[in-house]
């Protein structure tokens, strides 16, 4: 399991909230534990990417992979999320976009039963 915007982004330095006060940093904890934010890789992947930034950077002229390319090595449906264009950056807005395309997903693979609980119970 990989977080995609990192437990520790305020050590990190990679994932920044402007006018950061204690609400918006409350906000992104509970964001941080979401469906939109945890995704599966291997094991290899999964340190591979581990706490870095979302995007590619340059460090002493060298790229350096960020998680979305790591990502986009990734065979799971889940993680094909990753290849759209528009997902150029990562934070608290595209972590609750990214919940919802989950959860749409979720149900139209395993969609509610068309009678409440206690009524298939019953039978």
């Amino acid at each position: 399991m990989e977080h995609v915007l990192p437990q520790t982004w305020e050590k990190d330095g990679h994932y920044p909230i402007q006018e950061l006060d204690e609400a918006k940093r409350l906000g992104r904890q509970r964001g941080i534990q979401t469906f939109g934010n945890l995704t599966l890789l291997t094991q290899p992947l999964n340190s591979a990417v581990s706490n870095g930034p979302f995007l590619d950077y340059e460090k002493g002229g060298k790229t350096v992979k960020g998680k979305r390319s790591g990502f986009l090595g990734s065979l799971l449906m889940m993680n094909s999320y990753f290849y759209q264009p528009a997902v150029a950056r990562w934070g608290d807005a595209e972590i609750a976009a990214r919940g919802v395309h989950l959860f749409s997903q979720a149900k139209a693979v395993w969609p509610r039963p068309d009678a409440p609980l206690t009524a298939l119970s019953e039978g």
